[in-house]
């Protein structure tokens, strides 16, 4: 599995912990005090969380979201404290490096709040306690094909630094929720193609997340290729169906092979339909009495000899790799409508942050 892990990630963004957000302490000058601060520990972070579903890093730096910084060595100036953005890729605090050789071990979290949300249908909350080492989220439970509805947490690795050598504290983020996105293109044969709805069914959207310790940056990667080990314990009770029906139809765009490595497919963003956040979980599991799979709906209308033919298709995703949603992983599946389809796992680097699993759809054992 080809996987980069960097500072921060690329997938959708987004949580509502108002929670989290009053029990935060935040450091800031008084007011009418000069905002300058020479020797103040600050922090960098070579690429930062969302606040929407963006692929590039430029982008990511304009956010400027807010970290939450706690100290375990010293235990005093951060606790919990919310550092804000300064300039450059820089947050930095009010507070001094102390005098001589203290040392320091930081570790930090961030989330990204959803806006463009429905009020009166709106189920995206969450809490944040133990400095960000138990996270509840809860993702919406509806589907709105907008960037900024999803929840997002991000946990950082530990990092020691030392007043003796006062430097950028770099610090380096995982996420904990899991992305999807749908591609679909049409054959270039085929005429006038319309999706009229595709939905995720089975999908559960809550859980709550366990760290005892964030890892350091020099810990092995586990079997998932992250490297802070959560517990998970998902909230059975909460599932549901993403469906995005766009209204009059959604004209599917013919797959132009010209530019792809390999002719056959791409993750264009113009093949994007539908893409969320949402919680780690397999595709196919024995919940209770009723066992819970993960379902693709699409129904689509092609022109065939000047007549419209709807197509009704369901996708068990259980006989698809990969099993499992996986936190801190992207999963993309990618439909090609034509006479013929086919199925391939395959691993696709995200940018530069994260993992990528892809699929596509549906099976073909062709090598």
């Amino acid at each position: 599995m080809t996987k980069r892990i960097l500072a921060g990630t690329v997938v959708p963004a987004i949580i509502a912990l108002a929670a989290a957000v009053s029990s935060c302490t935040r450091t800031e000058p008084e007011d009418g005090v000069e905002d300058s601060c020479d020797n103040c520990i600050a922090f960098y972070v070579k690429s930062l969380p969302t606040k929407a579903i963006i692929e590039d890093t430029e982008t990511l730096n304009s956010l400027k979201p807010a970290i939450y910084v706690t100290e375990d060595l010293r235990g005093t100036e951060f606790n919990n404290t919310r550092v804000d953005y300064l300039d450059n890729g820089v947050w930095r605090s009010m507070v001094d490096w102390a005098s001589g050789n203290v040392n320091y071990s930081f570790y930090a979290y961030t989330y990204s709040v959803g806006g463009g949300r429905i009020p009166e249908r709106d189920s995206s909350t969450g809490t944040i306690s133990n400095n960000g080492k138990m996270v509840t989220i809860i993702q919406p439970d509806y589907y709105v094909a907008a960037d900024n509805v999803w929840t997002d947490f991000l946990m950082s690795y530990t990092v020691n630094a030392s007043s003796s050598r006062p430097a950028l504290v770099n610090l380096e983020f995982e996420r904990v929720t899991t992305g999807v996105e749908l591609y679909i293109s049409a054959s270039p044969a085929m005429e006038n193609v319309r999706l009229n709805s595709v939905s995720f069914s089975g999908v559960i959207h809550s859980a709550t997340f366990i760290l005892s310790e964030p890892a350091t940056s020099s810990d092995p990667a586990g079997s998932n290729g992250m490297k802070n080990a959560w517990r998970l314990s998902r909230d059975y009770t909460k599932v549901t169906e993403y469906e995005y029906a766009p209204e009059g139809g959604l004209q599917i765009k013919k797959f132009d092979p010209s530019g792809t490595t390999d002719g056959k497919f791409s993750y264009s963003p113009e093949y994007r339909v539908m893409y969320f956040l949402t919680v780690q979980q397999p595709t196919y599991e024995e919940a209770g009495s009723t066992p819970r799979t993960v379902q693709l709906h699409i129904s689509y209308t092609t022109e065939e000899n000047g007549t419209d033919v709807q197509y009704d298709v369901t996708f068990d995703l259980s006989g698809f790799s990969p099993a499992t949603w996986t936190r801190g992983h992207k999963i993309r599946y990618y439909l090609s409508i034509d006479t013929s389809t086919e199925l391939k796992g395959t691993i696709a680097k995200w940018e530069e942050v994260d993992f990528i699993e892809s699929t596509l759809l549906p099976d073909d054992t062709e090598e």
